[in-house]
């Protein structure tokens, strides 16, 4: 199963947060007081991590989805082989 350590969602967070600050001063948000950019930016990033975990979220779910189907596929192959060696040792082929 997909899985993901805080360690890896703090770097993806942390790379979204960055990116946030390099538009702010693209645009002259700097220009604004400290304390005014500091939550600007802050809630900025909150909502963009609050975005990424959502996304991570969905994707985990998405691979735990396709991790069943591929045990019931592999349970249907198993079952399948077994058929197909039974059949070919009652015609004579499994000699």
């Amino acid at each position: 199963m997909f899985s993901i350590d805080s360690a890896q969602l703090t770097a993806i967070c942390g790379a979204g947060g960055g990116l946030i600050a390099g538009i702010a001063a693209l645009f002259g948000v700097f220009g604004k007081r400290k304390s005014d950019l500091a939550s600007s930016l802050n809630d900025q990033i909150r909502t963009l991590q609050e975005g990424y975990l959502g996304r991570i979220r969905e994707l985990t779910e998405y691979i735990a989805r396709q991790d069943e189907k591929i045990e019931r596929l592999e349970a249907r192959n198993a079952d399948l082989e077994a058929r197909l060696a039974k059949f070919q040792s009652n015609q004579g082929f499994g000699q």
